[in-house]
């Protein structure tokens, strides 16, 4: 069962954190009015796409934004509450981690982006489990990163079946 998150559920927002909020919100992209989430990994499937094919600099950037985005998602719960929709800095890496190694085929990447937000917005086990276990920027984080392994998975499944069909 999804759980909607009512605005009193969250404390009311701290002034200041501009870099935080900025950074954990993916420049702002967080802050639209409708399906932040899904927004934010729209954007990142259009980036990605036109950014020459380079693995080692691909990993390199999902290294860094995972990492440094653990306390970055956390800092920003101190001004906006548990895990509200404006960090989206956690669909940022999963998104990235959904399309690790797919070729660029529209339709694979179609497929990818489906799966992640599916699998984000399901939260399968144990990315549930993941979310209420770990404090701030972990359980944030981590989820995503859960379910951007399970659309990874799924893509590649669906491109070997189909590329052998």
């Amino acid at each position: 069962m999804i759980k909607i998150k009512k605005p009193s559920d969250s404390p009311p927002p701290k002034q200041g954190g501009f870099g935080w909020k900025l950074l954990s919100s993916f420049f702002g992209v967080g802050f639209s009015p409708l399906a932040p989430g899904t927004v934010s990994s729209a954007c990142v499937f259009i980036l990605i796409w036109f950014v020459p094919n380079d693995s080692v600099i691909y990993l390199a950037i999902l290294a860094i934004i995972t990492v440094a985005g653990i306390p970055i998602s956390g800092k920003a719960e101190n001004y906006w509450g548990k895990d509200p929709s404006k960090i989206v800095i956690d669909e940022v890496a999963g998104s990235m981690v959904a399309l690790l190694f797919v070729p660029k085929n529209i339709w694979l990447w179609i497929i990818a982006f489906v799966a992640f937000r599916g699998f984000d917005i399901l939260k399968l086990p144990p990315a549930k489990t993941i979310e209420k276990r770990f404090r701030g920027g972990w359980g944030v984080m981590l989820d995503d990163i859960v379910a951007g392994v399970y659309a990874f998975v799924l893509t590649h499944l669906v491109s070997i079946i189909f590329q052998q069909g």
